[in-house]
């Protein structure tokens, strides 16, 4: 059978790394470097000031630069600490480092797919991170591109980023290429809207939005294989 796709091109972040355990684990460290009570909830206002400054990275409002230093600026003003921000990014992505984590099965899906198709990473994560945990992966080899928001200044969804990708693919033609990932407003919508297909790793089970249908759902990575 002939296959649809040359290109799968993945999103690493709660797709293939498993960012919501390390981050967890990450913050706790954190906010014992710094002698604040870790069983109050901090984790939770954190996730949302973090979104919140992701959402406007996507949307062209922030650098990567200000999104590092920002999320920790608000959350010090919101526990009324006067803390150097930037010091406590560091810290932060160091400890995010050291509790790398594979979503199950992710390597495996991984291994997989890099027997049947040129794979490419799509990320918004920062660079250091980024590269630090794939080099640590043991899978970094397995791509043909690796595309990092803060190396190229675009993000997905916006449309710069993906004709980059495209550029170091030496485009090919848009309909050979599929694009894999957890966030329905930067994966999903950023590929729809450049005229690629998608696929939705759709883990928390969340409700389709009406406006962004994927080609594909899934919510097990292992599904993959019977899609590809």
């Amino acid at each position: 059978m002939n296959r649809l796709y040359d290109w799968v091109l993945l999103d690493l972040d709660n797709t293939i790394f498993d960012f919501n355990t390390s981050s967890h684990l990450a913050f706790h460290s954190f906010l014992e470097d710094y002698q604040i009570a870790t069983e109050n909830g901090y984790y939770q206002i954190y996730k949302r000031l973090n979104k919140e400054v992701w959402q406007q990275l996507e949307r062209g409002q922030l650098t990567s630069d200000e999104v590092k230093w920002k999320r920790f600026k608000n959350f010090f003003d919101h526990v009324n600490r006067d803390e150097n921000p930037h010091e406590a990014n560091e810290r932060y992505l160091s400890h995010l480092v050291d509790h790398f984590r594979f979503v199950d099965g992710a390597k495996d899906v991984v291994q997989y797919l890099s027997g049947k198709y040129h794979l490419g990473v799509v990320t918004n994560g920062l660079k250091n991170v980024q590269r630090a945990r794939l080099e640590r992966s043991g899978i970094s080899d397995l791509f043909k591109v690796i595309v990092i928001s803060e190396e190229i200044g675009h993000a997905k969804p916006q449309y710069g980023y993906f004709q980059e990708v495209f550029k170091r693919m030496k485009d090919p033609e848009k309909d050979r290429v599929l694009i894999v990932g957890d966030n329905i407003s930067s994966d999903i919508k950023g590929g729809i809207d450049y005229g690629i297909d998608t696929c939705w790793y759709n883990h928390d089970r969340e409700e389709v939005d009406l406006g962004i249908i994927p080609k594909y759902q899934i919510e097990d990575l292992q599904s993959l294989k019977s899609i590809l």
